[in-house]
């Protein structure tokens, strides 16, 4: 069990997170950053981090993995704590106003305020019937790099945007 201490407790690590960290930090005050994922990013990261997305200011494209990355770059500058791979669990006041949040992973976060910048949680797909004795022999849920891809032949299946894009 490790305790923090931090002026601002930010809950979700994907852009706006990353974003809100940065601002934090510019305005002087020490921030911690939890997320249940194991990596930065949220849903970009996760789902999208080949994509291009053509709705973000400053940029009239960017790659979602390109996007995180800046994002990141942006928020370390002020030295946040990264807990990832842990959830918020309990939020209790002490006598001075103060919150304490509780994780996953038996840590503690001492902090000022808190801001939720959740956005789905953490993602697990919708299994295949038939699916699980394939898994790691040619299934994959997630493809967070087409690369190893590159002249196979690949079935996607699925609905929606994302399946599309990746099409």
């Amino acid at each position: 069990m490790t305790g923090h201490k931090v002026d601002l407790l930010v809950v979700g690590a994907g852009p706006v997170g990353l974003y809100g960290a940065y601002y934090a930090g510019v305005r002087g005050l020490s921030t911690a950053i939890i997320d249940s994922l194991s990596e930065v990013g949220g849903q970009v990261s996760a789902l999208y981090p080949e994509k291009m997305i053509f709705d973000i200011a400053g940029y009239p494209a960017v790659k979602g993995r390109d996007l995180v990355e800046a994002l990141l770059t942006q928020a370390s500058a002020h030295r946040p704590q990264f807990l990832l791979g842990q959830e918020a669990q309990n939020l209790r006041t002490d006598s001075a106003g103060r919150f304490q949040v509780e994780t996953s992973s038996g840590d503690s976060i001492d902090c000022g305020a808190v801001v939720v910048t959740g956005g789905i949680g953490t993602f697990t797909p919708r299994q295949l019937p038939a699916g699980e004795i394939y898994l790691g022999r040619g299934l994959d849920y997630f493809v967070p790099d087409p690369a190893p891809y590159t002249g196979a032949d690949v079935v996607v299946v699925g609905g929606g945007d994302s399946a599309l894009d990746w099409a």
